[in-house]
């Protein structure tokens, strides 16, 4: 004879954390949404809200010494079975200093100093708490602050990023900074601000809303400038609210290798001239063959963006192809609108591109490209004078250097207008440390 006993399914009893020298448990407990006291205990679950702990970039994680986030239910008498949450503290500041040099923006170099788990709010209460790292850390905000002089280009910026704002799903982030960039036909300095409030929905959905306050000084124009540019000549006000919209689903966000990203975005501004900036931006990627282990992934990929800038834009707003990342074949700023030689940039761009990457290592460390970039910049929406180009080249990576550091492009113009400025090679070279 046998007896069937339906015992009832074990819930979550106390949620013990240890291990958080200095983040907030609040920090913690938000991303163990579906693991609170009184729940149903689903091991499952528990596996999500490790890998949510990881992702969080805070904590110490050494998979080969057995180092990272877990979360164990304690044995305990009764329905009810205690979590035992485990982390251990990581350092989440880092300085980092280089140098690089491209097609684009000539010789620069970066300072560039970030901290993962900052807290704008936890003020030192003596020379301890700096040296013990405890100052300004453990909200699991991200600070950054970043200068980035150079010889035709500077930016200096800071910024802070709370994740979640009130403890709630939103995002905030707010920015200053202030720009200056040597252009052919004049300088632009920029001096501005942006706020931004944003919603995950899904892991593929998310928007958000923005505002951006800007200065830009438009000065020293080139002799026999047009009046694009000497109608913009002095300060500019810009004020603009902007909402935007994407999906995404990319597989990663270094070298995606399947999936893809669709985002549109509308921006209306106000101030010294009232303008809409309407963009649809989108990417798919393939992975047409692989190794038996993953590795050496072939991967074709398709991209296209489409802008449009109201009638009153001015000239620093407008759009201007060419380049390492338009359409290579092409100078920099060197397909557009032309007036007397002087490139004036459009109210619409339609650009379009198709590569396919080749590893030549299986760590993925070189791989070989082939491309084929068309597109158009006009002065009104329409499609009068399309270019296309095609080429090759190579992409190495120095893991200790960051993602990509080289890129040589050779691009060979097949399609173009009189007005054009072509140029064969296009590059990128950027070093980290």
């Amino acid at each position: 004879q046998y007896v069937v006993e339906d015992k009832p399914q074990a819930r979550i009893g106390e949620v013990i954390i240890v291990g958080n020298t200095v983040t907030q448990d609040r920090i913690i407990r938000r991303m163990l949404q579906q693991l609170q006291p009184g729940q149903i205990l689903r091991y499952p679950e528990m596996r999500i809200a490790e890998k949510d702990l990881a992702r969080m970039n805070i904590f110490e994680m050494s998979p080969e010494m057995g180092v990272r986030p877990t979360i164990q239910a304690l044995d305990s008498p009764g329905p009810f079975k205690d979590l035992l949450v485990k982390v251990n503290e990581t350092r989440t500041g880092s300085l980092m200093l280089g140098a690089g040099i491209n097609s684009d923006n000539g010789v620069v170099g970066s300072i560039v100093l970030n901290e993962r788990n900052f807290d704008l709010f936890r003020l030192p209460t003596s020379f301890a708490d700096f040296f013990d790292g405890r100052a300004f850390r453990g909200a699991g905000q991200e600070l950054r602050i970043e200068a980035v002089p150079g010889t035709q280009i500077q930016r200096y910026t800071i910024s802070v990023r709370e994740p979640f704002l009130f403890d709630q799903p939103y995002s905030l982030l707010v920015s200053a900074y202030y720009r200056d960039r040597i252009f052919d036909e004049y300088t632009e300095g920029r001096v501005g601000s942006r706020v931004t409030l944003g919603h995950q929905f899904t892991k593929e959905w998310s928007a958000s809303v923005s505002f951006r306050a800007e200065d830009v000084e438009v000065s020293n124009i080139a002799v026999g400038a047009p009046s694009d540019y000497t109608d913009a000549y002095g300060h500019n006000t810009i004020l603009a609210p902007s909402v935007n919209v994407s999906y995404d689903t990319r597989d990663s966000f270094m070298r995606p290798t399947e999936g893809g990203k669709l985002e549109f975005s509308y921006e209306q501004v106000f101030g010294t001239a009232t303008y809409p900036i309407v963009n649809l931006e989108g990417s798919r990627f393939f992975t047409l063959w692989q190794r038996p282990d993953g590795s050496g992934k072939h991967v074709l990929v398709f991209h296209s963006q489409i802008s449009w800038a109201g009638g009153e834009d001015p000239v620093y707003e407008r759009f201007f192809g060419g380049g390492y990342s338009s359409i290579r074949g092409f100078e920099f700023r060197g397909v557009g609108p032309n007036v007397n030689g002087f490139m004036v940039g459009g109210q619409f761009q339609f650009m379009n591109s198709v590569e396919y990457q080749i590893p030549v290592r299986a760590n993925d460390n070189l791989y070989f490209v082939t491309f084929l970039d068309s597109g158009t910049v006009e002065s009104k929406i329409g499609i009068h004078d399309y270019r296309v180009s095609a080429g090759f080249g190579l992409r190495i990576t120095v893991p200790m250097l960051g993602p990509v550091p080289i890129a040589l492009d050779f691009g060979f113009p097949i399609v173009k207008s009189s007005t054009d400025r072509t140029q064969l090679f296009s590059f990128w070279i950027g070093m980290y440390r």
